[in-house]
């Protein structure tokens, strides 16, 4: 893994890989919310794409969700540990080791997502750049990119309401504890740690940790739209309804904002 690369996976995503199913079926509790709301933004542009590429693919569960209607799926993620399990999970799709803000795969896809906050474990505004500028080279014409973040607020409220929480998780039991990092606003510090089986008092306790960090909406919007063309943004937990021409826009108190773009147009010289 390079220096550049996310900055919150190196212990967290090897010593969780085998569980992070679960893990995300306990916690995730948005999740066939996301799915739902990912599955309309596509129908709403592109009636019946054929080719998907998933950044921060973690276990393939999205291209999972998507398997009975998009021929061709690539998921592409940093942690080898995770891409196994995605690997047996959805054997049909195509897994790449690599650093979503800095990718070639010398083919283009109707659809590009990354989502349930994947890019923000990218450790600078930069690397999200460089993921807009990387997706923008793997579009199609009229292609769709779609992306989700925390918001500094969605931050504050998972050091608020979310420190010493615990979910369990088959026969264990998972915890959370998150703090912010020094003074700033925009970033925090989770840790984790996971007893597989509460009844075995020999087993080992997992553990590890997450940094993410988000950045004023502005100015992701500013990055982005270097390289795309802004279509709509959402705040997720108002999105009730979508149509060609958006819905609800998302804003710096948004719990969760999505961003929806496309190629820019080409200018005659």
């Amino acid at each position: 893994m390079s220096e550049h690369q996310e900055f919150s996976r190196q212990d967290y995503y090897p010593n969780f890989a085998p569980y992070y199913d679960q893990i995300f079926d306990a916690v995730a509790t948005d999740r066939n919310k996301i799915f739902n709301v990912t599955r309309q933004l596509i129908e709403n542009m592109i009636p019946k794409p054929l080719t998907m590429l998933d950044l921060g693919t973690g276990t393939g569960g999205l291209l999972k969700e998507f398997r009975d209607d998009i021929e061709i799926l690539v998921g592409l993620d940093s942690s080898s540990d995770m891409l196994e399990v995605a690997k047996t999970k959805l054997p049909e799709a195509e897994f790449i080791e690599g650093d979503m803000s800095d990718f070639n795969l010398d083919r283009k896809f109707d659809v590009i997502v990354c989502m349930f906050d994947a890019i923000n474990h990218l450790k600078d505004i930069d690397r999200w750049e460089g993921l807009f500028a990387s997706a923008s080279r793997h579009l199609n014409r009229g292609g769709q990119f779609i992306f989700d973040t925390h918001t500094i607020a969605s931050l504050s409220r998972l050091v608020t309401y979310k420190d010493g929480l615990s979910w369990p998780v088959g026969d264990g039991l998972y915890n959370y504890k998150a703090r912010r990092s020094g003074l700033l606003l925009n970033e925090i510090i989770a840790d984790f740690s996971l007893r597989p089986d509460t009844h075995d008092q020999v087993t080992n306790e997992i553990t590890g940790q997450i940094r993410e960090i988000t950045f004023p909406l502005q100015e992701i919007r500013t990055r982005a739209a270097i390289h795309l063309h802004p279509l709509t943004s959402l705040d997720l937990n108002l999105a009730s309804s979508l149509n060609k021409n958006g819905a609800d826009f998302a804003s710096d108190t948004s719990l969760r904002a999505m961003f929806v773009y496309t190629n820019k147009k080409e200018t005659s010289t």
